[in-house]
């Protein structure tokens, strides 16, 4: 029943930023989660940059992912 959501919600993400005619829309992926990034692709997000954040007392990155509303 909750299949293709993600799918789903993220066409929905693309469909309103195309109405409000916004120049791009990004998110930010942790950089080893491979599903979750190969998913953002097939969308066409592409990587522009990288952050660190504090999972508890550990660094973590995430990738930033951007995608041209063009």
């Amino acid at each position: 029943m909750l299949k293709k959501v993600g799918a789903q919600l993220m066409k929905l993400a693309i469909q309103l930023a195309t109405q409000f005619q916004v120049t791009f829309i990004w998110l930010g992926v942790w950089e080893y989660n491979e599903r979750a990034i190969q998913f953002y692709e097939k969308f066409g997000f592409k990587r522009f940059g990288q952050h660190t954040f504090m999972m508890g007392d550990r660094p973590q990155t995430d990738w930033l992912m951007k995608r041209p509303m063009n």
